[in-house]
């Protein structure tokens, strides 16, 4: 019985440390181990990452990922914990060099994050072209959307294709 209860607690402990974010800095990729590259149209692989840090100190509090799925990218933004009330925020995808932008709120996204919820994408586009780049950003403001007077936290990825 102690033995199978060893086995318990060591199987607790590794599937707890698995599903928790890693907050090591300069390990961008390792900031995304939650929920990678969620979209309603499937999900995709991590193209690039990095924290969504505090404007004050610096802390991570979620991640920003420049995701993809065949010729199809996307930004992904994902929170550690639910959005506290009186904040909100979304997750923005570039392309260059046209300089087309998309957030959660436009057509194909999930809209942005609100108090309570973790995790808001942008529309999957399409990008078979070698002569496109796209770079994933992702902010918190303090308010009630769409107001941006006040960042509270943001995060950028590398440009990449």
């Amino acid at each position: 019985m102690k033995r199978l209860l060893a086995i318990i607690a060591m199987l607790v402990l590794a599937v707890g440390g698995m599903a928790s974010p890693a907050h090591a800095a300069g390990d961008a990729q390792s900031a995304v181990a939650a929920a990678n590259c969620r979209h309603s149209q499937g999900s995709g692989s991590v193209v690039s990452a990095d924290y969504l840090r505090l404007n004050v100190g610096g802390t991570a509090i979620g991640a920003v990922q420049l995701c993809r799925s065949g010729s199809y990218y996307w930004a992904y933004m994902v929170m550690y914990s639910p959005l506290r009330s009186g904040y909100w925020g979304t997750a923005l995808l570039f392309r260059s060099p046209d300089g087309a932008k998309w957030s959660c709120n436009s057509s194909g996204g999930n809209r942005y994050v609100e108090p309570g919820q973790t995790m808001c994408w942008t529309p999957r586009i399409y990008s078979p072209s070698t002569s496109q780049t796209f770079l994933a950003q992702a902010y918190v403001c303090v308010g009630t959307y769409p107001s941006e007077a006040r960042y509270y936290a943001d995060g950028q990825t590398a440009r990449l294709r």
